[in-house]
């Protein structure tokens, strides 16, 4: 994945392109009678997306309804719908907060104003329903059922289009109409490349936990055990919450002032308390800086300050971390003790957008306290993985480069492990399926193994065998290559956690690799040198590292 600095005038044309893709490809989706979901990622431009979207739509005789979960977002799409249009006077309206306006053709409406009852008792006739954020149009959410349902009942017809930046995997899960919708995507490559999204560093300040011996590494690795993603995540959340270094705040605001100060930054935090804790704190260091919760009254004058330049950073809890477009910020102080994968996203996307950058410098920072980079994998790494795939998809990666060692790409799944002694083979090793597989190449092909666990023999290193291959423990390039291609598609969440960067400076995966390797890289030297000698003539003995075969 290649990215070249480029101008603004550039990087706008690029988006253009790409976004002006998206709509045609709705736009003939909804002419045809089906639904669309637009997914792209943070900082692609979506609100013009849909907003475009939605004129197209309505043309001259059409009336649209724009759904959103958040007042801000009612507002914001109305405000981008009057930029990228040119809105005449009366064409657009807005609902909110219980009242709504319909005299608009295009009316833009929060989600709890548009499923009241009184609303649904006179709601009016619309042809198109678009959803901005459509995650949260679930299958078992009560008001986007409720509003889809009157919309049906008055129009059989409806066309319903969805905005967003984390589907679900595999779509599972949302209502009926986007689950089975036409999907229009724009990747991470995609983006990144013609300079739209930039992806921020991420930081994982070291420090050790209130136990006075784990790090937040150790707390993730005690509960990657688990079977179930959710009693990992509960796990990793009390333990974290638990554990809370006694100088939490004031930890915080040190790596604050390290990591981010001079810049235009916004903060997510877990609980009200800490979120003002950390107002006076930095505050007190001379620092201008609010927050927006649910016992701010009046959130949107703050926001808009922020915005204007009074404010250097603001703090949230559970009120920005989506949608919300501040094109100055260019730096994330991220105190939960962890999100999910979803939000995670949604917070890298405040900070990811490439159209107001000055230069190459003009980089973004996420300073991670918690455990969600390491849980979920951080931004880079997830983009790289996607890109991979996505490369993999449309078949321009051939499977050489996916071998140990081959690859010419700025990500490779495999780690090179340093040899034990001079003149021994290179070994590589990656994760795949859960397992920590070894490879090594020989004139003969790949040697391929594995360490297993068994109760009664303990650890075991053993010959790991690629379906299709011709012997045991011996795999052909092509074979390798080609099976790599499959499990990268099943592992790329996995490996995208697992190569995230830990505070310590190295991935997971390398941790695993090296630990496991310290404890069995004589076995598995041995065992890659004796299945690359050539056959034994019957009768004669060699001598091995482990001993006279015969």
């Amino acid at each position: 994945m290649t990215v070249q600095t480029r101008t603004r005038e550039e990087i706008e044309r690029a988006a253009t392109l790409i976004q002006d893709d998206l709509i045609a490809r709705a736009v003939e989706s909804s002419r045809e009678g089906r639904n669309s979901l637009i997914e792209a990622p943070t900082g692609a431009g979506k609100s013009r997306m849909y907003t475009r979207l939605a004129k197209e739509l309505a043309g001259t005789d059409k009336r649209v309804f724009v759904a959103a979960h958040r007042l801000s977002l009612v507002t914001q799409g109305a405000d981008n719908y009057e930029r990228w249009n040119g809105a005449q006077e009366g064409e657009t309206t807005i609902g909110m907060k219980g009242d709504i306006d319909q005299t608009g053709q295009i009316v833009f409406s929060s989600i709890q104003t548009a499923s009241q009852e009184k609303t649904l008792d006179r709601l009016e006739k619309y042809d198109i329903l678009v959803i901005d954020e459509a995650h949260h149009a679930t299958a078992d959410h009560v008001q986007y059922g409720a509003l889809i349902a009157r919309m049906k009942k008055d129009n059989p017809d409806l066309v319903v289009v969805g905005a967003t930046a984390t589907p679900p995997e595999l779509h599972k899960g949302l209502h009926p109409e986007l689950e089975k919708a036409d999907h229009h995507v724009a990747t991470f490559e995609q983006t990144i490349e013609a300079g739209i999204v930039v992806i921020p560093e991420t930081v994982r300040p070291y420090y050790v936990l209130n136990d006075q011996r784990s790090t937040v590494s150790d707390v993730v690795d005690r509960h990657r055990a688990s079977a179930r993603s959710a009693e990992i995540e509960g796990g990793v959340t009390k333990e974290m919450r638990d554990l809370l270094p006694h100088d939490w705040i004031e930890l915080c605001a040190d790596m604050y002032e390290r990591h981010l100060a001079g810049r235009q930054n916004l903060g997510f935090q877990e609980r009200i308390k800490e979120a003002e804790e950390l107002r006076e704190e930095l505050s007190g260091r001379g620092h201008r800086v609010a927050t927006v919760h649910s016992r701010v009254r009046d959130v949107e004058r703050v926001m808009k300050d922020y915005k204007g330049g009074e404010y250097e950073a603001l703090l949230s809890v559970d009120m920005i971390s989506e949608g919300w477009d501040v094109p100055e910020c260019r730096g994330i102080l991220l105190t939960k003790y962890q999100t999910s994968a979803g939000e995670l996203k949604q917070i890298y996307g405040r900070t990811s957008r490439g159209i107001d950058r000055t230069g190459a410098d003009d980089k973004s920072l996420l300073v991670d306290m918690g455990a969600s980079t390491l849980m979920h994998g951080d931004l880079g790494a997830i983009a790289k993985l996607q890109s991979l795939r996505g490369d993999i998809d449309r078949d321009v990666v051939a499977s050489e480069e996916l071998l140990p060692g081959k690859s010419q790409r700025s990500f490779s799944p495999w780690v090179a492990l340093e040899p034990l002694r001079t003149g021994a083979p290179q070994v590589y090793g990656t994760s795949i399926d859960g397992r920590l597989i070894y490879a090594s190449e020989t004139p003969k092909g790949y040697v391929a193994l594995t360490t297993a666990h068994h109760e009664k023999r303990g650890d075991k290193v053993e010959l790991f065998e690629v379906p299709g291959q011709e012997r045991k423990g011996i795999v052909g390039a092509d074979r390798l290559g080609d099976w790599m291609r499959g499990r990268i598609h099943n592992n790329e969440r996995a490996l995208a956690q697992m190569t995230s960067r830990s505070e310590r400076g190295l991935s997971r995966l390398e941790s695993l690799l090296r630990e496991d390797f310290d404890r069995h890289g004589a076995s598995i030297t041995n065992m890659v040198q004796m299945m690359a000698m050539p056959p034994i003539p019957k009768g004669q003995q060699i001598r091995t590292g482990t001993g006279w075969h015969r």
